[in-house]
């Protein structure tokens, strides 16, 4: 049997022409306000119970303004109520927020590992903004609307359970890694809102594979992975980089290229040299074996070449060397100074 919840408020008088201008300055603003481009309004009336707006009606105008919600007073609001399964306490305060304390259930009361009946499956759920995303918390009948958890509607959830299948309460897609598998029948913790953030005044770190046992009982002695999922598409995950290994091997890349570069030089050199020495060659004349004057043609040719070759090709690969030993410097070494941006490697960031 569901627990029904009732709508609240105390009406109370204040004094003041002042303050309650004010107020009702500030609530004609926040009923004009669009937040962030949110599709709902920022001050939501109309779907309060019938009963209660007609009781709201009948106050006095500083006794409205006292009850708007101005400077964080009371506030009378639409939300959904909580069906509590009888198992299960419910802790709210004056606003859409609450703590669920019972067993582990991701919907409606026959959900989840609580719903079988199981032992061990403890759970705890905060939740502010039931059903956060529906656009309406009326019923067909006009009255308050009844909903159960859910985790796709629900504006903020924090969840931990004793024995759960956490992955599939949330529709996380599977990443088929051995090193990530899904959650069956196992303790965890979940946080889902429009937007996380985790803040430190320290370090942060992300660790996997503490502790000996499972909360299971079994042992906990599989090699686990961290993995960042973007868009909960799983279709193309590929393994993080290590910044050091990837260092090394792009310092044996650059060695090579160099390799490359100083042979080709050295054949260069050589086709400089080859081609003055056929430049200058002779043969031997078949009258008294005097030797003959050296190609005319070559003569003019030869020198323009190697001039050329020394113009570009030897410029070039003189360059290349100088921009190979810049770009060594710029990408691969910090020069010991936190200063140098185009550095690959993260100064605080490291992973495994």
């Amino acid at each position: 049997m569901a627990d029904k919840e009732e709508y609240k408020f105390s009406p109370q008088t204040v004094s003041g022409e002042g303050l309650l201008t004010s107020i009702k300055s500030l609530q004609e603003e926040l009923l004009n306000l669009d937040i962030l481009k949110s599709k709902k309004k920022s001050v939501r009336k109309e779907d309060l119970p019938a009963s209660t707006r007609a009781k709201i009606s009948r106050l006095s105008e500083q006794s409205k303004a006292h009850m708007s919600g101005v400077g964080n007073r009371k506030n009378v609001e639409a939300s959904p109520m909580f069906i509590r399964a009888d198992g299960e306490k419910v802790i709210k305060g004056e606003s859409d927020a609450s703590i669920i304390l019972g067993r582990d259930r991701p919907t409606g009361r026959g959900s989840g590992y609580g719903g079988d009946g199981h032992t061990q499956a403890a759970s705890f759920r905060f939740i502010a903004g039931r059903q956060g995303s529906n656009t309406n918390f009326l019923g067909p009948d006009g009255r308050a609307l009844y909903a159960d958890p859910d985790p796709d509607t629900d504006a903020v959830t924090i969840i931990g359970s004793q024995k759960t299948n956490i992955d599939d309460n949330f529709k996380l897609q599977d990443s088929d890694s051995p090193l990530d598998p899904p959650v069956k029948g196992e303790s965890a913790l979940a946080l889902k809102a429009d937007t996380l953030r985790l803040i430190s005044r320290g370090s942060t770190r992300i660790t996997t594979l503490v502790g000996g046992t499972k909360s299971t009982g079994g042992a906990n002695d599989v090699n686990s992975g961290i993995f960042l999922v973007a868009n909960n598409d799983t279709t193309n995950l590929q393994p993080m980089v290590k910044g050091s290994n990837l260092i090394n091997a792009m310092r044996d890349m650059v060695d090579m290229v160099d390799d490359l570069r100083s042979t080709f030089a050295n054949f260069v050199d050589s086709q400089m040299l080859f081609n003055t020495r056929l430049m200058n060659h002779t043969h031997l004349a078949p009258f008294f074996g005097l030797p003959t004057s050296p190609s005319k043609e070559l003569l003019m040719e030869v020198p323009q070449f190697n001039q050329f070759l020394i113009d570009t090709t030897t410029m070039s690969l003189k360059n290349t060397g100088l921009n190979m030993a810049l770009y060594e410097k710029d990408y691969l070494e910090q020069w010991g100074s936190p200063n140098n941006r185009k550095y690959i490697l993260s100064k605080f960031n490291k992973v495994n």
